[in-house]
């Protein structure tokens, strides 16, 4: 994905231009020749879908918690099998703009029948007005659901460890 891709490099350029152009001959005439606009419309469409999600961090979460709630690796096959399932679209041979993925993506999220609704429902801090059994239900949901530490995460608790 193009967040994954060094910017600052010719190459990164490069490979970015070539994710969000392809191989079209016309379009890359027009990049050979407008090398820097069309790296710049690659990099305002990018952020420009960026801006349009949050991605992974709680919204209303209380303050301080930085619990992720979602991360598109992990959650790569829920995603794969809401589209399928709720559109009836297989993702790993559909072409879609990548606003259309955007806004498919984002209906997933409210409903009850989406597997990623319910992932991220289940990661939510649990309400401190739970008690009793519900409190506990919502304890193994988030369990059952949780993501796996990302290796800053896990650099965090052994700096913590080393610190202590």
């Amino acid at each position: 994905m193009l967040e994954q891709l060094d910017l600052t490099s010719r190459e990164g350029q490069l490979k970015a231009l070539y994710l969000m152009f392809g191989e079209d001959r016309e379009i890359g005439n027009y990049i050979a020749n407008h090398p820097k606009d069309s790296l710049e419309a690659v990099l305002d469409f990018h952020m420009g879908a960026y801006e349009y999600m949050q991605y992974g961090m709680p919204s209303n979460s209380k303050k301080g918690s930085k619990a992720r709630l979602f991360d598109w690796k992990d959650d790569q096959s829920l995603i794969l099998s809401d589209f399928q399932a709720i559109y009836g679209i297989d993702l790993m041979t559909y072409q879609a703009h990548w606003y259309q993925f955007a806004q498919l993506f984002k209906a997933c999220l409210y409903r009850e029948d989406s597997l990623l609704s319910q992932a991220i429902s289940a990661r939510a801090p649990i309400p401190g007005n739970l008690k009793g059994e519900m409190k506990k239900h919502a304890q193994a949901k988030q369990k059952a659901w949780k993501l796996p530490l990302t290796q800053d995460e896990i650099n965090q608790i052994e700096l913590a460890r080393f610190n202590s």
